[in-house]
């Protein structure tokens, strides 16, 4: 089948669709988010969670409610308070659908040449900035794939310099699978029991394989999708059997796996990697 949507030009980043299936009498309902173009943090939700920011490092970034030192808007993204060999991390992990860029804007108030603001892909350094001035857009390569974003401030061994901080805003993130893109959603009808103990799925992420152990003794219809719901492959797995399956021909990514049994419906998610 095939759907055409209209969306206002003030839609969101993305788009929320609820996809209903029926077999044999059992209902299940998934969420399949679709990407609207290259979706942007703002801040001006005034908290982390519009997207899934990690903000467990002992010294996460803050939300600064102070609208002078927003580049747009009334919110930013600020350091935490730190002092001498100490770092203030803000880190997000996603999947890049294809070869983009990735844009923010950052300013710093802090020990010229020695206190450092750094925009990280994967751990490397792209980029990085100390001393006091205006916000500044950067814009950094990203290709394809999964991969960690992180803004990392690191103080050096004495000196205080200036805010003895830095900001960022206005992030303009490459098309991406966000980690929520497709979450399954049982509804009334769906049995999640007994089959979800007996299959399991490893290694999550998968590189090169993935390995379905079904211990229980029920046959389960495997069905492999990718993060938008596009059935990707399908399989029978037998009671009491470990099914190798081979990623080479799957892109990086999010993928769901439906398990389609007698008496239960269950899904796993997997992460593909190269």
């Amino acid at each position: 089948a095939e759907f055409v949507f209209s969306v206002a030009a003030n839609a969101a980043s993305y788009i929320d669709i609820t996809v209903s299936t029926t077999h044999r009498g059992i209902v299940a309902e998934r969420l399949v988010r679709l990407p609207l173009g290259k979706a942007m943090e703002t801040f001006e939700s005034g908290d982390f969670t519009r997207f899934s920011w990690d903000t467990t490092h002992p010294f996460a970034w803050i939300i600064d409610t102070v609208a002078s030192r927003a580049h747009a808007g009334r919110f930013c993204a600020r350091t935490a308070p730190i002092t001498h060999k100490q770092q203030s991390v803000l880190s997000i992990a996603m999947t890049t659908l294809v070869d983009d860029t990735l844009s923010f804007w950052r300013r710093t108030s802090t020990e010229a040449n020695s206190d450092y603001m750094s925009f990280l892909i994967d751990g490397v350094v792209q980029g990085k900035s100390s001393g006091s001035g205006h916000y500044e857009r950067m814009a950094y390569f990203v290709p394809q794939g999964e991969h960690i974003f992180s803004w990392v401030y690191e103080k050096d061994g004495s000196i205080n310099g200036d805010s003895d901080c830095a900001w960022i805003d206005d992030i303009t993130f490459p098309l991406s699978q966000m980690d929520t893109a497709c979450r399954p959603q049982p509804s009334v009808g769906v049995t999640v029991a007994d089959g979800e103990k007996y299959c399991k799925v490893y290694p999550n992420p998968a590189n090169g394989f993935f390995v379905v152990e079904n211990a229980g003794n029920d046959h389960f219809e495997m069905t492999l999708t990718d993060a938008f719901g596009k059935v990707v492959d399908k399989k029978m797995i037998t009671r009491v059997e470990k099914t190798y399956y081979s990623t080479a021909n799957l892109r990086c990514g999010v993928y769901i796996l439906i398990f389609n049994g007698k008496n239960d419906v269950f899904a796993k998610k997997i992460i593909i990697t190269k």
